[in-house]
């Protein structure tokens, strides 16, 4: 028994050296990969300033305003139809200071669906989502938009 544990232990001692060095190096590349999207992180932010990113904001900070936002989007689509999941794209492209949550923009697209700013051509199921169509009226207050309803701040 003791032979094959002298035969054994320095092949034990070799195993950890190798390992004690591999946790090592290991470790340097977190540090440095860390590092790395710390930089990256802070050259996307300069990089999305400089392309003064357009952020929308609706001038008036009450009632409606996230709404204003979420219509906004909807005349930014480029398509007539459309569904929930291209509102949010839209959003997220507009850089529009919204928290992104699914609930509240479904509530203001059915909500407006509901008061006739555009039609529901589709309604959702478990397996299909909820198909909206624009018609002339958010066309119409689309141009009001442009008016003067929201404004535009560059970055």
């Amino acid at each position: 028994m003791e032979a094959q544990d002298s035969n054994i232990q320095p092949e034990l001692l070799s195993l950890r050296t190798k390992l004690t060095v591999e946790i090592e190096n290991d470790t340097k590349q977190i540090e440095h990969l860390k590092k790395r999207v710390a930089k990256n992180e802070a050259l996307l932010q300069a990089v999305k300033g400089s392309l003064g990113a357009m952020q929308i904001t609706p001038t008036g900070t009450g009632y409606g305003s996230k709404a204003d936002l979420v219509r906004e989007a909807i005349n930014r689509i480029p398509k007539i139809k459309f569904i929930q999941d291209d509102v949010e794209a839209e959003l997220t492209r507009m850089n529009a200071p919204l928290v992104i949550n699914r609930n509240r923009i479904r509530t203001a697209i059915w909500t407006m669906a509901e008061k006739g700013e555009f039609k529901i051509s589709r309604k959702g199921t478990n397996q299909a989502p909820a198909e909206y169509e624009k018609t002339s009226e958010i066309l119409r207050s689309k141009k009001a938009s442009d008016a003067g309803s929201l404004e535009l701040i560059i970055k």
